[in-house]
């Protein structure tokens, strides 16, 4: 996130000077993940397949098990399913 604070104004120039400092937050990281998943979301209507792939890719960029890796994979699921991809769609389930 960024954040900034007005160092000067002046009137005569109407000139702003801003100064932009960073936080380095723990969740950067995410930041590409999140990409990915929205640019996957983008992609389902013209490209489920691409898409699919996509989707499969997310969870693979978190360090930990997530959200966006749920999502992705839920995102993929509902893909291959809508496809009639059935097989693939067992291939997420494992039974213990």
């Amino acid at each position: 996130m960024l954040s900034f604070d007005l160092l000067l104004f002046s009137a005569n120039s109407h000139r702003y000077d801003f100064e932009y400092e960073e936080d380095d937050d723990e969740d950067g990281g995410d930041v590409d993940i999140e990409n990915k998943y929205y640019n996957a979301k983008q992609m389902k209507a013209s490209d489920p397949e691409g898409a699919i792939e996509e989707f499969l890719g997310v969870p693979a960029l978190e360090k930990e098990k997530g959200d966006w890796g749920f999502k992705g994979l839920k995102q993929a699921i509902k893909l291959e399913f809508k496809l009639g991809l059935y097989d693939k769609v067992r291939s997420f389930w494992k039974v213990s």
